[in-house]
């Protein structure tokens, strides 16, 4: 029994995309924010557009698995850009735990509103609607995040372009001033510091 090319689409998007974030994660560090998600908005946004090509003109399943794949390599880790520049927009912690709770809300309400949008896109039975849409949204979104004068992602301190001096994994190791190492040398560690 053949599995079907979404199915396996699907999963290497996914799987693709947490290895993808763990690389875009440590470039942001090193080089900003903005040097990172400007091309990988793009060209996640551009693969995207291209699978929903590939698949309504009948492309092989080894290639729509192939460009999936490089959708979720090139995913641009926004959120986790977003997160780590509130420390710096928001230094008092009263002010920097709404903006968490705000982030956290809003996650949770594209969960619960993203399936009743995709069945609205889907009414007037164009099939590449929803995911023109998503490209759209993730190609403007992201590239306003970096337009944004006010974004941290347009501000480079000291720190050589990056948002914070240290990276996640040296905040994490000196956090309690024990100088243990919270994360275990794991890259990609998501340990709150």
């Amino acid at each position: 029994m053949r599995t079907p090319s979404p199915v396996w689409s699907a999963a290497r998007t996914r799987s693709a995309r947490r290895w993808g974030r763990r690389c875009w994660g440590r470039l942001m560090d090193h080089f900003g924010q903005v040097a990172v998600l400007v091309p990988t908005a793009a060209s996640s946004a551009a693969l995207l557009v291209g699978l929903a090509l590939a698949t309504t003109w009948g492309a092989p399943d080894y290639a729509l698995i192939t460009i999936a794949a490089a959708v979720g390599l090139s995913y641009p880790a926004i959120s986790p850009a977003l997160r780590s520049s509130f420390r710096i927009v928001l230094p008092d912690p009263g002010a920097r735990r709404v903006a968490f709770a705000l982030d956290a809300t809003s996650v949770e309400l594209a969960f619960v509103c993203g399936p009743l949008l995709l069945s609205a896109l889907l009414l007037p039975r164009v099939s590449l609607l929803p995911l023109l849409v998503t490209a759209a949204l993730l190609a403007v979104g992201g590239l306003g995040y970096c337009a944004d004068g006010s974004s941290p992602a347009r501000q480079s301190g000291s720190s050589g372009g990056r948002v914070g001096a240290q990276s996640a994994h040296d905040r994490h190791r000196a956090a309690d001033g024990s100088g243990l190492d919270r994360c275990g040398g794991r890259p990609g560690c998501d340990v709150d510091a």
